[in-house]
Parts: structure tokens; C-alpha cells; sequence
């Protein structure tokens, strides 16, 4: 049963990305990662790289010619459907048809994925000398890396904009300092923007969803964030006992009522927001940094500006610990040829290619690369390096990563109206409590 849905899952895939997938059949390959000045290992080698349509960029093709022309070795991309990526994944290491390396977000979801269990230890691989920031992909259990991370630091949480839409509208440089000024801005958008969309919202795609409330919780809970998380992790408070986590939602989904975000905010994919943004039919999304070098890439005339919502009447810039991330599944058939590939794939030739074009921080430092867009070197310069930001919730509850896909969905069910936010969080609660009740179980087990 499980082998027929997994061909179904692949067949839905092939249709959908216009292509069939192949696995690789090359034999156990043993031996270390790539020696320097010794690329023979990867001659001849085809290496399977599984990744969600969201994470895959038009560079990665360019990448793996690159790699071809130097090292001899395929790179074939098998690119899942973004809500089908998770279980998809989650499938294959449990049934060990697993890929070379696949991509997920690193280290806080490693636990999700049960990364120890199913994936190999490469704190000790050579690239890793060359990481700008090591301890921020390590394992916040065991302490060890388990993936090469693409970004050195991600996760600036702001409100992205199209600059000429804002001035056509009469906002030049907005910096709310309070809600009620981002909502004054919002107005104004709605009232002067002749059919422009003040704030893309993009809920088909739940990770989308939860950026307001993950971000925003901490903020608003101030100096009693890090106890209430403990407490929600330890199970000895409730969800449902933290009110800022209902306002929250409340003021989420006024946003919708009020008519500033888009008519099909259901069913609106993260995809569409570059278009959306990139030609000035909307005029702001709420987004990673990420988004930004998707809008630039493909529209490099776009002027873009960036500014954060003062959650709780407060200026301070939500950041996520997670990176985008290879992973080295210890099923692999070819786990030496593998690690050799991630060594090659680290280096700057190879690198080069991703961040001429995709301007970000890079993981390593010996990569150059395209210009950060000014709007995240702002965003950097006045929060980052100046100590003004926070770990969203998600990050300050890594541990239970696993379970908080169900949380966002409830966040989404509520933004159609399916539900009010009080049964949304009251949802969760059931679910939350039936997962530690298990957590508790395994613990039990294990001890």
C-alpha cells in the first residue's frame, strides 16, 4: 500500500512539474568527501536532489551544468509540489527510497524530520571550516550539523513593498512605530491605490499564514516570552491560556475583514506574490528576504523597500534561526559519492552561480556573488546588527516544530472563516495534548 501511494505521490509530481522522476540506481559507493585536488570520485556519478517547488530556483540548473562541465557528475532534480513536500519526504526515509540529498529548513527542523535517526553527521565534513555562521545550523540537541546550509542567516520577517505603488499612493520611506500607523498605511494603499492590493496574502500556502502570529508572539508576550514557551513545552500551561496569541489572530483576521489583502487569499500560493509584487498589482507582502531576491531576480526594475510591523507597538524585527540546508540521508546508496558532491557544491564556482543572481547572505565565506538588496542591508544594518530582533516562536519552540504545521493550518481555516480564533487555538490545544501525550510515551520507551 505504501509503495502504490508513493508511485501515485511521484506520478501527481512528474504531472505536475512536466517531467518524469527517476531515482538513482548507482551502486554503494564507500570512501571520504572530496580531496582536495581529487574530483575523480564524482566522474560518471548522478546525483538525485529532492526538493520543493517553492525551494527550487532557475539557477540550480545552471548549478548542475556547472557541475557537469567540472566534476563530471549529473545532478537530477526531483521537485515535489510544496503541500505534498513534508509527508512526501517524510515517506521516503522512513521507507528508505530516499534521494542523494534533499533540502529542508535547518537545524529547527530537524527534530521533525528525526534528523539523527535518518540522516548522516556531517559536522566534520571540510566545508564546514568555511561556514560563517556553524553554530547556527548545529543541532539545538545534540550539538552536531546534519546539513550544508545555503544561507549563512534568513528569516527577516518584514513587510516587502513595491516602492513606486507606495509614492504613486503618497507613502515615501514608511517606518510605522505603531499598529494603528501600519493600518493608517494600509488605508491609505486601499483608498488611493486604484485597485492595488495593500497586503498579498498568500494562505494556500499555510507557512505564508503563520508568519503574523509566529512572529508577532513573542513580540507581545516581551520579557515573558521565553517562560511562556517553556511552560507550553513542559505542558504545564495551556494554549489556550495565552491571550495574546488570540489577539493576534483577531488582528490577522481583521485584516482580511477590513479588505486590505486580496479577494483569493485562500487560495493564493507564495509563488504568485512575486508577479503580484514584481508588477505592482499589490503593493506589500508580508515575507522572508528570500521572496525579496525572487522578486529582484525576476524583476530587476522593481524598486523595493522593506519595513517591520510594530507588533505591540513595538519596533523590533522578527529573524528565524532556519536556513535552507542539504541533507545526507544515511539510506543512500552512494553516501561517499554524496558527500564528495556536497563538498563540490560548496565551492565558489559552484556557489557563484546561486548568489549572482540571488542576492542574500551567503553560508560561506569565500563566496562572493550578486549585491544584497538595499532593503535587507537596511533591514541588517538597523535591527540585526544593531541587537533589535527576536527569535520567532517557531524557532524559540524548535522542539516542537513536528506538530505546529497543524497549528498554521488552524491559523488558515480561521482567515476563511471556517472558524472563529477562539475555536482555531482550541483546535490546537486537542492536537497539541494528544502530541505530547505521545512525546511523553517515546520518552518512556527510550528511558
Amino acid at each position: 500500500m505504501k509503495k502504490q501511494w508513493s508511485l501515485r505521490v511521484m506520478g501527481r509530481v512528474a504531472a505536475f512539474m512536466g517531467c518524469v522522476l527517476l531515482f538513482c540506481s548507482c551502486k554503494h559507493v564507500d570512501g571520504n568527501a572530496l580531496k582536495k585536488g581529487d574530483s575523480s570520485i564524482l566522474n560518471g556519478k548522478k546525483i538525485t536532489f529532492l526538493t520543493s517547488q517553492n525551494q527550487y530556483f532557475d539557477e540550480y540548473s545552471l548549478m548542475a551544468a556547472a557541475m557537469k562541465e567540472k566534476y563530471d557528475c549529473d545532478v537530477e532534480f526531483q521537485v515535489v509540489p510544496d503541500n505534498e513536500y513534508a509527508s512526501f519526504l517524510k515517506l521516503k526515509l522512513a521507507t528508505t527510497e530516499v534521494p542523494d540529498v534533499f533540502e529542508y529548513n535547518c537545524p529547527v527542523r530537524n527534530r521533525e524530520i528525526e534528523a539523527s535517526k535518518y540522516c548522516m553527521d556531517l559536522s566534520n565534513e571540510p566545508w564546514v571550516k568555511r561556514l560563517v555562521n556553524k553554530e547556527g545550523i548545529k543541532d539545538t540537541g545534540d550539538g552536531k550539523i546534519y546539513a550544508m546550509p545555503k544561507e549563512s542567516i534568513a528569516g527577516y520577517l518584514a513587510v516587502y513593498y513595491n516602492e513606486k505603488v507606495m509614492e504613486q499612493c503618497g507613502i515615501v520611506n514608511p517606518h510605522p512605530k505603531t499598529y494603528r500607523e501600519f493600518l493608517e498605511i494600509l488605508e491609505t494603499v486601499k483608498t488611493n491605490g486604484d485597485g492595488v492590493v495593500p497586503l498579498y496574502e498568500t494562505n494556500a500556502d499555510v507557512w505564508t499564514t503563520q508568519i503574523f502570529m509566529s512572529s508577532g508572539l513573542p513580540i507581545v508576550l516581551g520579557d515573558r516570552a521565553l517562560k511562556t514557551f517553556q511552560k507550553l513545552q513542559k505542558n504545564q500551561i495551556k494554549w489556550t491560556e495565552i491571550p495574546e496569541l488570540k489577539r493576534l489572530l483577531i488582528q490577522y483576521n481583521e485584516l482580511i475583514k477590513r479588505e486590505y489583502v486580496n479577494d483569493n487569499q485562500a487560495s493564493a500560493s507564495y509563488k504568485s506574490a512575486i508577479e503580484m509584487i514584481g508588477t505592482g498589482k499589490a503593493a506589500m507582502y508580508l515575507t522572508t528576504e528570500t521572496c525579496a531576491a525572487d522578486i529582484m531576480a525576476k524583476y530587476p526594475g522593481c524598486r523595493l523597500g522593506a519595513f517591520v510591523i510594530p507588533y505591540g507597538n513595538k519596533d523590533i524585527l522578527p529573524v528565524s534561526r532556519s536556513v535552507t540546508g542539504l541533507f545526507v540521508p544515511k539510506d543512500g546508496e552512494q553516501t561517499g559519492v554524496t558527500r564528495a558532491f556536497l563538498e563540490a557544491w560548496s565551492m565558489p564556482e559552484i556557489q557563484n552561480i546561486y548568489f549572482f543572481r540571488q542576492g542574500c547572505f551567503n553560508a560561506f565565506n569565500d563566496t562572493k556573488g550578486g549585491k544584497i538588496i538595499d532593503c535587507l542591508q537596511q533591514l541588517n544594518e538597523d535591527y540585526v546588527t544593531a541587537g533589535n530582533y527576536i527569535y520567532t516562536m517557531n524557532d524559540q519552540m524548535s522542539e516542537c516544530s513536528i506538530v505546529f504545521e497543524e497549528l498554521w493550518k488552524e491559523y488558515a481555516r480561521s482567515a476563511a472563516g471556517d472558524i472563529t480564533p477562539k475555536e482555531a487555538i482550541q483546535n490546537f490545544q486537542d492536537i497539541y495534548e494528544d502530541y505530547m501525550e505521545k512525546q511523553g510515551e517515546m520518552r518512556m520507551r527510550n528511558d
